[in-house]
């Protein structure tokens, strides 16, 4: 059995659906940089579990933009470490930021303790 010290969340990190009559996208969330992207993080922490949950450490490993379908940037993906054991606290924080900041919306894409795990996205058989 493997036994990892470190469990990795792969996010997408997107601004929320816009109307056909308001056709821009907020530039603020694709702009966002690794420690734009650790505040976020860490306060949704913090209000979902106080300051000891906001103290949870955890690191971003990559950043990278995703091109949607008419060749612009429309979300960005990352992938952070985490403490195995704050992992599902981490999940948390981020669905109930969800409902409480508009100006992003975060999906989890995948999560394992084996980092090239993540570099599989659909399997066939």
């Amino acid at each position: 059995m493997f036994i990892s010290n470190h469990h990795y969340l792969h996010l997408r990190l997107a601004p929320p659906k816009v109307s056909s009559s308001n056709s821009h996208s907020p530039t603020s969330v694709l702009d966002i940089d690794a420690l734009g992207i650790r505040q976020t993080i860490h306060h949704a922490l913090s209000e979902s579990f106080g300051t000891t949950g906001g103290s949870i450490y955890l690191d971003v490993l990559w950043v990278s933009d995703s091109v949607g379908s008419e060749g612009r940037s429309d979300s960005v993906e990352v992938v952070i470490r985490v403490n195995p054991q704050d992992a599902r606290n981490v999940l948390a924080a981020l669905t109930a930021t969800r409902s409480t900041t508009p100006q992003m919306q975060i999906h989890l894409v995948k999560e394992s303790p084996f980092l090239p795990a993540l570099l599989s996205r659909d399997v066939a058989f």
